[in-house]
């Protein structure tokens, strides 16, 4: 009966391996589940069970909607500054042609 247990044990430490070889999310990961549950698979393979679950898929869509907020709002920032700075520099141009001067220009268009 306890053969029977252990070999239970070891036989699911080795389907779990494969299992984290094939869905853990990072090499790291992978082979710290597959020495442990190979290693020790009668604290491991509930520990892995609980604990070893990927929520790749979630993390992936969490990742991308986090990428979009930030390309949107960068974006507004940066159509901000460009009519900011367009704005300021038509001043300037405006001001030096007025008054004749065009060395606020960084420019020089005479």
């Amino acid at each position: 009966m306890i053969g029977f247990v252990i070999a239970l044990f070891h036989i699911l430490g080795l389907a779990s391996s494969l299992h984290s070889v094939m869905s853990t999310r990072t090499s790291q990961g992978t082979i710290a589940w597959v020495v442990s549950l190979n290693t020790f698979p009668y604290l491991a393979v509930p520990a892995y069970w609980i604990l070893g679950r990927s929520r790749f898929n979630g993390y992936i869509k969490a990742h991308k909607a986090s990428d979009k907020s930030v390309e949107n709002h960068s974006q507004i920032i940066a159509s901000s500054l460009k009519k900011s700075w367009l704005s300021t520099m038509y001043q300037q141009l405006t001001y030096s042609r007025q008054e004749g001067l065009l060395k606020s220009w960084p420019i020089c268009l005479t």
